[in-house]
């Protein structure tokens, strides 16, 4: 309808880099936080559901969490081993 480029077009020339014949997308890399929470079972959902809603944003990247059986801890300045050393 329009005489100049369509607004896909107009829009991938926004969103890319022509490098001779080749064409290249941009990448926009977000900032990420990473956290590492060691809790006793009893602590566990809490701590899952308090992060969920803490991180929650309702948009892509809210994040991921992962539950890892810890095989062993030691709190070294107190000499505690095992759950005690958790806290």
């Amino acid at each position: 309808m329009g005489h100049g480029p369509s607004w896909h077009a107009y829009r991938r020339r926004q969103q890319c880099r022509t490098f001779g014949l080749r064409v290249s997308p941009e990448v926009r890399l977000r900032k990420k936080v990473r956290f590492e929470i060691a809790v006793n079972d009893n602590f566990l959902e809490r701590t899952r559901k308090a992060s969920i809603k803490g991180a929650r944003t309702g948009n892509i990247g809210d994040g991921v969490i992962f539950v890892l059986e810890l095989a062993e801890c030691d709190r070294i300045w107190a000499g505690e081993e095992g759950s005690p050393a958790i806290g």
